[in-house]
């Protein structure tokens, strides 16, 4: 139950030595699985300062393990690929989470809850909307709709706003859950929507964009991309950042839907883009985070991770938070894209984190919601539910909200970030350990 986090530090000359054995040895070798992917991820520029160095390191960790024929379980193998990459690793034994309740819906809850004035708002795959009491999670109301509600509510004026797979797009009454209205798209509505000044944005599965009067559901304008719009609108100054499935992210006209710019990034754009300081940061499915630059929509910096990147990031005090189906959390430097720390964990993360008294909260598909150090990504506690979490935890009032598919919504208390507990092993300890045994089995053979 234990997990790691790692800090890259500068050993690039004991990394190209490094590299340059693995490049001989790994053609020799048969017994490992995916071995032969080795040879490209260390020839294209892996390295302690690249997110490509998780994969590569993991590779490295089970080709030296069958060649040398050491048994290691998982966690020795993770404690060893941290180590690799340079720093320290963090043996977690913190308190666990303190639950405050938990609700059960009939679905699976991928969408996210927002939470208004004491007031739980969330979407199950059951097909309802749920009004949830923030302190006892006891159900105020629930409104049924046609299809599983995976889109996130926004609240305004006393409205709850969310999409449902059955096309439609959704006004409730806040206190009561009685529809206002409901205005039909071309395709489910998986975008979260957002309003802005007596306007709704939002996307749809049959790829447009559509502004509607927040009143009385009527369009106020739509634009057509390339494919399904799963991603939810930012609207910064006057202006509509969200991305599409044809791979493109695009800028838009809040008043009137003309397109600004769109810029193709390679992958489906399910992520949804932050907006701050003039710059869209946004991740992409080729498994690439972008920073854009928002009035013209060019390349600031693009940082690769080892697989799809669904979640959207957090951008706090000039740090990126953002996850990767690669199973990491990623901290990346907000002006170079560089990465500060990578957290794994055992799943896919598409739960886009939140921070709260410099704590990071997401969670993955490995069942568990964690906990992490903002600064250093050590692992506080985390949390087994009873299946994947794709939603993405909500802060407020010292409460973080999520759902699972576990069917249920939990609520946690906010974590502080505790004096150091931790036991650091530095740099090459088990290396060292590794390399000094397989020079005894060199010499006995």
């Amino acid at each position: 139950m234990n997990s790691i986090a790692f800090q890259a530090t500068n050993r690039s000359n004991k990394w190209d030595q490094l590299k340059h054995e693995m490049l001989v040895k790994s053609r020799r070798s048969r017994s490992v699985q995916h071995v032969h992917e080795l040879p490209l991820l260390l020839r294209h520029g892996c390295s302690p300062a690249t997110p490509h160095m998780a994969r590569a390191l993991h590779l490295l960790v089970n080709w030296c393990a069958e060649a040398n024929k050491v048994r290691m379980g998982g966690l020795a193998r993770r404690l060893i690929v941290a180590l690799l990459a340079g720093g320290a690793v963090f043996l977690t034994s913190g308190a666990g989470a303190s639950v405050v309740w938990t609700t059960a819906t009939g679905g699976a809850v991928k969408a996210s809850p927002t939470v208004v004035n004491g007031v739980a708002y969330v979407g199950s795959d059951d097909g309802s909307i749920y009004s949830l009491s923030a302190a006892t999670g006891q159900v105020l109301w629930q409104t049924l709709t046609g299809g599983a509600v995976k889109s996130s509510a926004a609240v305004d004026n006393g409205s709850v706003f969310f999409g449902s797979d059955d096309s439609f797009l959704y006004s409730l009454s806040a206190t009561t859950g009685a529809i206002f209205w409901k205005t039909l798209t071309g395709g489910a509505v998986y975008s979260s929507p957002s309003v802005v000044s007596g306007v709704v944005y939002s996307g749809s599965g049959d790829g447009v964009i559509s502004a509607l009067n927040a009143t009385t559901g009527q369009i106020v304008w739509q634009t057509l991309t390339g494919a399904a719009v799963n991603s939810s609108p930012a609207v910064v100054n006057g202006v509509v950042y969200v991305g599409s499935d044809d791979g493109s992210m695009y800028s838009l006209s809040a008043a009137t839907g003309q397109v600004l710019w769109k810029t193709l990034l390679g992958g489906v754009v399910d992520s949804s883009p932050t907006v701050t300081n003039g710059i869209v940061y946004v991740g992409s499915g080729d498994g690439v985070i972008s920073a854009l630059d928002a009035t013209t929509g060019q390349f600031i910096w693009r940082t690769i991770t080892g697989a799809a990147v669904n979640s959207s990031p957090a951008v706090v005090n000039g740090v990126v938070y953002i996850g990767s189906d690669d199973g990491s959390m990623y901290s990346l430097n907000a002006a170079t894209g560089q990465f500060i720390w990578v957290t794994l964990t055992g799943g896919a993360i598409d739960s886009s984190p939140a921070l709260a008294n410099d704590v990071v909260y997401f969670g993955s598909d490995d069942n568990y919601f964690y906990s992490l150090v903002a600064t250093t990504g050590e692992i506080l506690w985390r949390y087994q539910t009873g299946g994947a979490i794709n939603s993405s935890p909500f802060v407020d009032n010292g409460v973080i909200y999520v759902g699972s598919d576990d069917r249920s919504v939990y609520a946690f208390n906010v974590a502080s970030v505790p004096e150091p507990s931790t036991i650091a092993l530095l740099g090459l300890g088990l290396a060292g350990l590794i390399a000094s045994r397989r020079r005894k089995q060199q010499i006995a053979s």
